[in-house]
């Protein structure tokens, strides 16, 4: 890995409109624990079909900057530095410094150059620079953080693409996998905001802020991928989730 110039330059170093509900120092301390299983918890047979798709509806190419928001131990990077090829850039961003030490041996492994890492809160996410595109793949408390969700679009260029992938809360007849979720996650010991309005629809906030997102549900309904475009004066609805 190696450490890259500025990006292309603008202010990206907003005052959020919504209240902070990450529990960074909680969530710092499950990933301390979780780390060293966490690709194994994550469990890749299943969710690397799914990142390969999310990371397709970037719709990225060579030379591309991407932000891996809430990277984790980089189960994405293989994809995402396929897609923006050797002369790209991508930066995984994540509140863990367990985590991304992880990340940091993978991508060292890897001999991936072009990767950087940076320890970062979403909700307080500023970046010199925007990206060409965002993915934010299994984070909950980001995408359901009104705030987390504002900072990230500041750093996505204009037309630049967003997508996120993750869990949503079963309603309806699929309530009782609810349960499944409030297990695994209080055996976790991880905090998440699992309760939160917007676990039913957790692109919420990111339609809010795109204005329009187009959204795929998987797996009986527990899974999701949202996909929109950062519009500019001009643009139609249509051209703002595909």
């Amino acid at each position: 890995m190696k450490d890259w110039p500025d990006m292309e330059r603008e202010d990206t170093r907003q005052s959020g409109t919504g209240a902070p509900v990450i529990d960074a120092a909680g969530s710092r301390r499950g990933y301390r624990r979780l780390a060293r299983i966490y690709d194994w918890l994550a469990v890749p047979w299943l969710t690397n079909g799914l990142r390969r798709e999310a990371v397709a509806r970037l719709e990225l190419r060579r030379g591309y900057s991407v932000l891996d928001l809430g990277c984790g131990t980089g189960l994405s990077f293989p994809f995402l530095v396929d897609a923006v090829g050797p002369d790209g850039r991508v930066v995984g961003a994540d509140l863990s410094p367990d985590q991304l030490a992880r990340a940091r041996e993978r991508a060292a492994v890897a001999g991936w150059e072009n990767v950087s890492l940076v320890e970062a809160n979403a909700e307080e996410l500023s970046l010199d620079g925007q990206f060409d595109g965002i993915l934010s793949s299994y984070t909950h408390d980001i995408m359901t953080s009104p705030l987390a969700v504002e900072r990230a679009v500041a750093h996505l260029k204009p037309r630049g693409r967003f997508v996120a992938l993750g869990f949503v809360r079963p309603t309806g007849w699929r309530a009782p996998l609810n349960l499944a979720f409030v297990i695994f996650y209080k055996v976790l010991r991880v905090p998440v905001n699992w309760d939160a309005e917007t676990s039913h629809r957790p692109w919420t906030n990111l339609e809010r802020a795109l204005g329009r997102v187009s959204v795929k549900e998987r797996l009986l309904g527990t899974w999701y991928r949202a996909a929109g475009t950062k519009a500019v004066a001009g643009d139609g609805p249509e051209s703002r989730a595909s």
